[in-house]
Formats: structure tokens, C-alpha cells, sequence
């Protein structure tokens, strides 16, 4: 008898059917069954009653499915902290991960610069589905997944997160297009465009952006699917089709990246990682220096043009763990309030200003400083020169 098979035992036991469970494990139904007869075999009786409508534990059965969770649950972490040792003396380094589309290569780099003396090795996925679960195995310390309000994500047991900043969906359009010049675009006025959308597994930004599209009073026309954020910029480049992109975007030659008036789609980038795993001590400190590479990217490649009323990016506000999408012109923060007027190179969070709402030294809880601090923290981005840079900011508590 190996883990495998006791695997393979639970697996049947929560899908509640061979052939659920053999889609769950991607193997034939006949194979499965199969390999359950040898199972029982070696556990010296039947394990499930084979009913027409699926299976049932058997007194056997329900022994071995309580001794087998915990027997796979402490396996599994002795996996985690294993290879959590094995990172800290240099034997695999950390492991990164994220989904296509999100700003991964950000994580990277402020990673490398935080701890340069440990080895990294990074790990993309088309679905945040398969980023989490990676994450659970242990086989992925840390990783950076998006989130929408109609599609939330579902966090196994033994993963953390932490809100890292919200942001809004931006529309590409050629810098050719009728509506390349304008500072912000009505979605209304999209209702002719054809569109070209990514894979629903990046996370549901197709679903909002539908959502939005009816909310506006048509619903879009799709004609190109499943597109990478590169792919999409040489289509409409090329003038074929509008695109959605984020703030976190490079800059892209030929495709004006402009704001949909009034931010009705908004995504939630987060960082995820397995407790106990090697980089959770340095979590804080990535999510601050993450933040502050995405604030500098954001600003100082001019990749928006945002409003004179609204200031570059606009307000910041903090935000816990979970947070609230929020229907504003503003990109939100889920974080301390950064200090522009040092140059990003720090984050507040002290005096007065940790009074009005910053995480603090964490004797509150994050998802308590995600429902309190969003009203404390707010700051206005000055107009100012060179690339349409910022030459300052005020805080205002």
C-alpha cells in the first residue's frame, strides 16, 4: 500500500462517485475502478457499497478514510517543511509563481533585490486555479493571482492571502482609433467594437467585463478568444479589435491605454503563498516593496493619461486582506499609504498617520484594517513634468 492509494481512496470518498472522482483525477473511470478493486484487495475487504447514484463508505471504509486523512495531511506537511528547510540552506530557493497576465515579472524582480542571496525559480499558469492548488501542494511558495467581484477565489485551508492593490480595467484602443485621444472612454461608446478577451480561467475578467458591457447597454462582441495581453496589443495595434488591459501593463507601442469612465470593472491582485512555507516570514516585506514596483511602473512609464480632476492614478486608500472593490477613480491599496514625497521608498505607518488608518505594527488583524483603514489614508497625485510624472504628493488624513 502506498500514499498514492490512499490518495485515491479520499478522492473517491469527497467526490461521492467513481466517475466524478475519476475526472477529479483525470484517469479513466475503468482504470479507477480497476485500481480501487486492488486497494480493497489490500485492505482485506470493501471500502465503498457501489450504488446507482454513486457510492457509500462502508464500516471499513469510514476507518480507513478518517486514519487516511490525517496520515496524507501530515504527510503533506512534512513535504512543506521539509522543503521550507531545504530553501533556507539554499537547496531549492523560492519558488514563484503567478498567472498569466498578472504582474508577475514585478514579483520577481522586487523578490531577487529583497533576498538576492537565495536562488528563485518562477512558474506560470493560464489558470489561478492551478496557481493555488501549486500553492497548497507546497510545490510553489509564493505567487500573485487576480480576482473579481463576480468571481472570487477560492483559497484552500492551509493558503494565506493578502490584498496587494485593486485596480481598474483599462480599454486598448490603436493610437489611430476615433477614440485614441480622448482622456477617458464611455463603455458605451465600445458597443460597436469587436473585442478580444482572455481565457475565463485568468480569472473572470471576461464574465465582469461582460457584466459591465449589458450594464451599459449592449453586450460585447467577442471575436477573438483566449488572447495573452501581447497577442492582444498586436490585434489592436493592427486596428482589428479593442482590448482590456490594467495599469500594471508596459507600455505598448501603437495601443492608447485609456480609463473606461467610472472603473465599473476593477480586479484584485493578491498575494498567496502555503503557511509555513520558507518565505512567509518575508511576506510583509514583499508585499510593501511589491506594491511600491507597481506604484513606480505604473507612474513612470506614462502608461495612463488619467483626468486632470482625478490626478494621476488618483486616490489611494488601504486595504486589508479581503477589502471592497470600490466603483471610483482610483486605484486602491491594499497596504499602507505610500510617501511619495520620499520617493516610494518607504511606507508610513507610524504616528498620527497609523492612527488614521494603517495596518500598523498588526495588533489588528488585516481584515480588520480592510473594513477601518480604507477611510484614513488618501492621498492626491500633483501634476507634474517629464513623462508625464508625478512630482509629489500630499496625504491627507
Amino acid at each position: 500500500m502506498e500514499l498514492r492509494h490512499l490518495h485515491v481512496v479520499l478522492t473517491v470518498a469527497e467526490a461521492g462517485s467513481i466517475s466524478r472522482a475519476a475526472s477529479s483525477l483525470k484517469i479513466a473511470q475503468a482504470g479507477l475502478t480497476a485500481q480501487l478493486r486492488r486497494i480493497e484487495r489490500g485492505f482485506g475487504g470493501p471500502l465503498f457499497l457501489r450504488r446507482t447514484d454513486g457510492v457509500e463508505l462502508t464500516e471499513l471504509g469510514r476507518h480507513v478514510v478518517l486514519r487516511s486523512r490525517d496520515l496524507v495531511e501530515r504527510f503533506d506537511d512534512l513535504l512543506v517543511t521539509a522543503r521550507g528547510l531545504a530553501a533556507e540552506s539554499g537547496g531549492l530557493g523560492l519558488r514563484l509563481g503567478g498567472v498569466a497576465g498578472s504582474p508577475t515579472p514585478l514579483l520577481v524582480s522586487v523578490v531577487r533585490d529583497l533576498l538576492p542571496n537565495r536562488p528563485q525559480t518562477t512558474h506560470i499558469e493560464r489558470s489561478r486555479d492551478a496557481v493555488l492548488e501549486l500553492v497548497r501542494a507546497g510545490k510553489l511558495d509564493v505567487a500573485l493571482v487576480a480576482e473579481f467581484p463576480q468571481s472570487p477565489l477560492r483559497i484552500p485551508e492551509e493558503v494565506d492571502r493578502r490584498c496587494v492593490v485593486v485596480e481598474p480595467m483599462l480599454v486598448g484602443v490603436a493610437t489611430s482609433h476615433r477614440l485614441a485621444q480622448r482622456k477617458e472612454i464611455p463603455l458605451s461608446e465600445l458597443a460597436d467594437e469587436d473585442w478580444a478577451v482572455p481565457e475565463e480561467s485568468y480569472g473572470g475578467g471576461r464574465v465582469n467585463l461582460r457584466l459591465a458591457c449589458e450594464a451599459a447597454g449592449f453586450t460585447p462582441r467577442c471575436v477573438h478568444f483566449g488572447v495573452d495581453p501581447l497577442t492582444a496589443a498586436e490585434l489592436v495595434r493592427a486596428g482589428h479589435t479593442v482590448a482590456c488591459f490594467f495599469p500594471s501593463a508596459r507600455e505598448l507601442p501603437g495601443v492608447a491605454l485609456k480609463p473606461i469612465v467610472g472603473n465599473p470593472v476593477q480586479r484584485r491582485v493578491t498575494l498567496v503563498w502555503r503557511r509555513g512555507c520558507a518565505a512567509a516570514e518575508y511576506i510583509e516585506d514583499i508585499r510593501a516593496a511589491l506594491l511600491r514596483a507597481y506604484l513606480e511602473q505604473t507612474w513612470s512609464l506614462a502608461v495612463l493619461d488619467w483626468p486632470d480632476s482625478v490626478g494621476r492614478l488618483g486616490r489611494l486608500e488601504v486595504g486589508g486582506t479581503r477589502g471592497d472593490f470600490r466603483r471610483s477613480k482610483s486605484v486602491i491599496v491594499g497596504s499602507r499609504a505610500v510617501n511619495h514625497r520620499r520617493g516610494l521608498a518607504g511606507t508610513s505607518g507610524s504616528g498620527r498617520e497609523r492612527s488614521e488608518g494603517s495596518e500598523g505594527s498588526g495588533a489588528k488583524s488585516s481584515e480588520e484594517s480592510g473594513a477601518k483603514g480604507v477611510k484614513g489614508a488618501e492621498r492626491r497625485a500633483v501634476k507634474g513634468s517629464g513623462a508625464k510624472g508625478v512630482k509629489g504628493a500630499e496625504r491627507r488624513g
